[in-house]
């Protein structure tokens, strides 16, 4: 499954590796890839009903912000699940 999220904050290349190598950390992530100019992270990762929850804190954690953007903004919570259960 794959989520992207906006993050704010990012300045530098050191900035985009913190970002990736903390979320690259996070249980059940496959790949992280940050674009440091669009700002936008996007995550290959294992259905989790929380990741987005998670990956918000990581980033928090690390000085930055993270906000899911696409699809995963207006799914909200109810959509995730639907979506872990095969029910889109």
């Amino acid at each position: 499954m794959t989520s992207r999220f906006k993050v704010s904050g990012m300045h530098c290349a050191h900035c985009q590796n913190a970002v990736k190598t903390g979320v690259e950390k996070l249980s059940g992530v496959k790949s992280a890839d940050v674009d440091l100019k669009k700002g936008l992270l996007t995550v290959e990762h294992e259905p989790d009903a929380d990741f987005e929850g998670k990956v918000r804190t990581c980033v928090s954690e690390l000085g930055f912000s993270a906000e899911p953007c696409g699809e995963e903004a207006s799914r909200g919570f109810f959509g995730a699940i639907r979506s872990l259960l095969g029910k889109q």
